[in-house]
């Protein structure tokens, strides 16, 4: 068995009340690692941090709050955390067509999916919060590149993603510190099925173009355990698809 070597480490994980974020604390504190989980529900975080292994932390914040993000960092300072890596896995997804568009639903997208990423990734690759040789993960969409119809700004918002974690691996590079994201299909979440069930037939069509089945979040967590570890010390800078047998139109 692959030792992710994820003992003693600190991990920061946005969006971790839930979904994929929630799968990735569990799995990562059940390698050995320390979480902090930042989300915007208090008691559901409270509840996962109850379950864990360890000293563990929660930072209850609202990241469409850019201000104020900074508060995220000193908190780990005052608890003496120093971080070996951050999870961006909070995210806004809307299926909202072009004609219907409302400017601050877009806001509130590209806020909490992007501009909240950049900031993070901004703080993080700060001496005083991260080590040398950290990994960021940031997770991005296959809708990136489909673009079907009604995802123009989630699409666009995971899009800017994929640029800006190529930008930052260049520019964090003398740190050592690596920037991916993964890039899944339909991920079985409960924000994915609320955008589904508007609809008609949603999963039977789904199973035609994604013939390897629904994603489960702990596939997607083994592959963000990857990406932080020292197994993957020279990926950087990478979008990995995890497409379950769907064909991206690129």
């Amino acid at each position: 068995m692959l030792d992710l070597g994820m003992k003693d480490k600190c991990i920061l994980i946005t969006g971790a009340s839930s979904g994929i974020g929630e799968t990735v604390a569990r799995f990562l504190n059940s390698q050995g690692a320390t979480v902090v989980l930042v989300a915007r529900d208090e008691e559901k975080m409270k509840k996962i941090v109850g379950d864990l292994e360890g000293e563990n932390y929660i930072f209850p914040y609202d990241l469409s709050n850019l201000a104020n993000i900074d508060s995220i960092f000193k908190f780990c300072v005052s608890k003496g955390l120093r971080l070996h890596g951050m999870v961006h896995c909070a995210g806004v997804c809307n299926n909202i067509p072009i004609k219907a568009n409302d400017i601050e639903d877009m806001q509130n997208t590209m806020t909490v999916n992007y501009f909240a990423f950049v900031e993070l990734g901004r703080l993080f690759s700060l001496k005083k919060y991260s080590n040398e040789g950290s990994s960021i993960v940031a997770m991005s969409s296959t809708a990136s590149i489909m673009c079907d119809m009604g995802m123009a700004q989630y699409s666009a918002s995971k899009a800017a993603i994929n640029a800006s974690v190529k930008t930052m691996s260049k520019e964090f590079i003398r740190r050592r510190l690596r920037v991916n994201a993964i890039a899944p299909a339909f991920v079985d979440t409960e924000m994915a099925w609320k955008t589904a069930n508007d609809v008609e037939n949603f999963e039977e069509n789904l199973l035609k173009i994604q013939p390897l089945g629904i994603i489960s979040t702990q596939h997607v967590a083994n592959m963000i355990a990857f990406l932080l570890s020292d197994a993957s010390s020279y990926i950087t800078g990478t979008i990995i698809p995890m497409t379950a047998g769907m064909h991206l139109n690129e």
